[in-house]
């Protein structure tokens, strides 16, 4: 695969992973908030905030979502630079986790390739042994495979708790690599809205 064609294809998925060519696009909290609204169905005005990093020269930012809905949930978003470029390089989504809820497996500080079944480890707020979905999304954020995710065989009970699945997916791609993600969906018990996520970005194959 070409680096323009991985670029264009990089360039796809973080489009709504607030995607940005300038500093300032990124320290503008309503263009924030629109990874909330497209990955979490949470409302357009969830408000975002800056935690750490984002500035001219920095390569990371840490962003911080939350869901203004009584008792609703908080992410972080982490991005850096494309190809580390802090001269005005683009900004691309690389992880967004909520507390308790976490992926080890694919790795989501590598940049994995993996094939269907994948394999995915993890940690999840669990009732009564549910923790919630996990889905592979292709470049174009569909959902292409989609598993449970619950405690271990034997383990009942609520609690922070580890979680391991297969997830079987067909890639959109009929050749080649392509761009997705890994993503834990966690769900509130009181309205069925995404309450957490945990994802890791990977290449499809």
């Amino acid at each position: 695969m070409g680096d323009l064609t991985r670029l264009r294809q990089t360039c796809q998925l973080d489009n709504l992973l607030l995607l940005a060519r300038y500093p300032r696009v990124l320290r503008h909290p309503q263009l924030l908030s629109n990874f909330a609204t497209t990955l979490l169905k949470w409302p357009s005005d969830s408000p975002a905030e800056i935690v750490s990093g984002g500035g001219q020269n920095d390569k990371i930012a840490v962003v911080s979502v939350k869901n203004p809905k009584p008792a609703g949930g908080a992410i972080k978003l982490t991005m850096d630079r494309l190809e580390n470029n802090a001269n005005g390089g683009i900004w691309s989504g690389t992880n967004a986790v909520s507390d308790g809820t976490a992926i080890n497996e694919p790795d989501p500080n590598k940049l994995c390739q993996i094939r269907s079944p994948v394999s995915v480890k993890g940690k999840g707020n669990a009732f009564e042994a549910v923790i919630g979905k996990v889905q592979v999304l292709d470049h174009n954020y569909n959902s292409i495979g989609i598993a449970d995710a619950h405690t271990a065989s034997g383990v009942e009970g609520n609690g922070n708790l580890p979680f391991s699945t297969s997830v079987s997916y067909t890639s959109t791609f009929k050749n080649g690599l392509q761009d997705g993600l890994v993503v834990l969906y966690s769900y509130s018990n009181a309205d069925g809205s995404i309450a957490g996520i945990a994802m890791s970005k990977v290449l499809l194959t």
